[in-house]
């Protein structure tokens, strides 16, 4: 996302737009007043929607991959601010689901999905790439990956316990999951309480 110093008259304010275009504008005290400037949340919109890198084909065909069959994917804005670039809703064998899509830094930039049920358990987790500089960090063969990707499942946010995803080795990587997971928890309860 993005981040713009704006003014109007003799104000300053500050407009953050994330990668799925929800705008918050602030002041100098940091009170939320998107709702009293609305001219400011559009050019922040329009702004970052022009340089603003799309997630969303490679959201929705990850989806796809991760369940095969999916239907109605439809894209969704997150009304918060983290890691999470892309959400969309869709349905699987009767069942209604939340996926995101979240970039965390892990030794690296990290492509991370969590997919959540409907009653915002972990239903699925999953990583482009798990470790990075192996060389380094010599994790990658010692790790059981779909193992550690299922362990997550059925897990929530008010049962996700501190050592969740750890991995002596891979710290960084750990860390990036964890918060990929914890912005997806976040935004989930967002979604479900309409953006408050």
């Amino acid at each position: 996302g993005f981040a713009y110093i704006m003014t109007e008259g003799d104000n300053s304010f500050l407009a953050l737009v994330n990668a799925s275009g929800h705008c918050a504008v602030f002041d100098v005290d940091a009170n939320d007043v998107t709702a009293d400037h609305a001219d400011l949340v559009e050019e922040a919109k329009t702004d970052a929607a022009s340089r603003q890198e799309d997630y969303s084909e490679a959201g929705s065909e990850k989806i796809g991959r991760m369940f095969e069959g999916a239907e109605g994917i439809t894209p969704v804005e997150v009304p918060t601010f983290g890691s999470v670039v892309y959400a969309a809703t869709f349905r699987f064998e009767g069942a209604n689901y939340t996926a995101f899509y979240c970039r965390p830094v892990g030794f690296d930039q990290m492509d991370v999905y969590v997919v959540l049920d409907e009653t915002g358990a972990i239903a699925k987790a999953d990583a482009k790439q798990l470790f990075f500089e192996t060389d380094y960090f010599p994790v990658d063969d010692t790790v059981d990956q779909p193992a550690y990707k299922e362990a997550f499942n059925g897990m929530t946010a008010d049962a996700f316990p501190e050592d969740a995803g750890v991995i002596s080795g891979a710290t960084m990587t750990s860390n990036a999951m964890r918060l990929a997971i914890t912005d997806s928890f976040a935004a989930f309860a967002q979604l479900l309480n309409g953006g408050n």
